[in-house]
């Protein structure tokens, strides 16, 4: 029998995700504001900061949930993660190819098959979910004050050259690798299972400390060009939305302890949450974004005015989320199908 879902931290799984949306119709699509922009265009330049803010630790939202729980690794649950990201990427393949969008290519069948440098998080994932047996047996068998050590190690390292001076080395690529996922694994793992004391406060107070940090992410990015601040200013906006940012992380943990405090049980929260990647896989996939997804962004925002740029963004999210929720349930019933009838010709 398989665990209940908890809805309260499936809940912050759903908001990640549209979280991800928010952020790929921001600095992703329609560019990140300049100098000049945020001195010509303060309110445009400073909703897009504002926004970016509050929705860059949702992919660190989402690696820290596997590890708050921890990844109980399988050959089945490996197959069927594959199983989804191939159903998307061959589907949607087959669809950009019938709407004209692209052409059958040994590069199209290899980015179908993730051997392209696209769809990143999904490798990085991977390489987690292959690892996390042996992140679990370092998690079950040190004690308390090693693995603490370990944390502080590694994240002092991580906040240095992954950081401050990203351009000393490659292999953390501003928290697009593997070794990200692995430090934010870990550390979900410790909070979990130890509940340090900063941990203790109300709901309440939680929100406030990650709203917050969001203001002050926010606020360092917004006051060097209204402050005459020109050299800090591409500074701080580089390091501040970075995936390994330590504000960005702190945010993404709290997020998950304020979360586990609410008393929540939803089964739409959970029919919703068990398909929300799927989300991702649909609107990120390397053609439909390129030529949907980015360009209607772009387009919009050249037409509309800024909160009616948002306003539609919004509605088009929504409808994203559930066209591809509402695809998900029909690769949830094909893998349904083909593992009962594997699991009757075994009998």
């Amino acid at each position: 029998m398989s665990k209940e879902r908890q809805s309260n931290i499936e809940l912050l799984r759903v908001i990640a995700m549209f979280f991800i949306l928010w952020v790929h119709a921001d600095f992703y699509s329609i560019g990140e504001p300049s100098y000049s922009d945020v001195l010509s265009k303060p309110l445009d330049s400073s909703l897009k900061i504002i926004f970016e803010a509050i929705c860059i630790s949702a992919v660190d939202i989402f690696v820290m949930i596997s590890g708050w729980f921890g990844i109980h690794a399988k050959v089945k649950g490996l197959c069927a993660f594959l199983f989804q990201c191939l159903f998307f990427t061959i589907g949607l393949f087959i669809v950009n190819i019938a709407c004209d969008y692209t052409t059958l290519s040994v590069q199209g069948l290899l980015g179908c098959v993730m051997m392209t440098s696209s769809n990143w998080f999904i490798k990085s994932y991977l390489f987690l979910y292959i690892l996390s047996p042996i992140l679990n047996a370092f998690v079950e068998t040190v004690p308390r004050v090693v693995f603490k050590k370990v944390l502080i190690a590694y994240f002092t390292m991580l906040i240095v050259y992954g950081w401050l001076f990203p351009e000393s080395v490659t292999y953390i690529s501003l928290g697009y690798s593997p070794l990200s996922f692995i430090g934010l694994y870990l550390l979900a793992r410790y909070v979990n299972l130890y509940r340090p004391k900063f941990t203790n406060y109300s709901a309440s107070t939680d929100v406030y400390v990650v709203l917050g940090v969001i203001s002050c992410v926010s606020i360092i990015c917004i006051a060097p060009p209204l402050l005459g601040q020109k050299w800090v200013y591409p500074y701080t906006i580089n390091r501040c939305f970075s995936y390994v940012s330590p504000l960005n992380i702190f945010i993404a943990l709290y997020s998950i302890i304020m979360f586990s405090k609410l008393h929540l049980k939803s089964k739409l929260i959970n029919w919703c949450a068990v398909s929300c990647f799927a989300v991702f896989l649909f609107h990120s996939n390397a053609k439909f974004f390129g030529y949907s997804y980015q360009e209607m962004c772009q387009q919009f925002y050249a037409i509309y005015s800024t909160w009616e740029y948002w306003g539609m963004m919004f509605c088009v999210m929504i409808g994203i989320y559930v066209i591809a929720i509402l695809i998900d349930k029909i690769r949830i019933m094909m893998w349904n199908i083909f593992t009962n009838t594997e699991r009757t010709k075994s009998k």
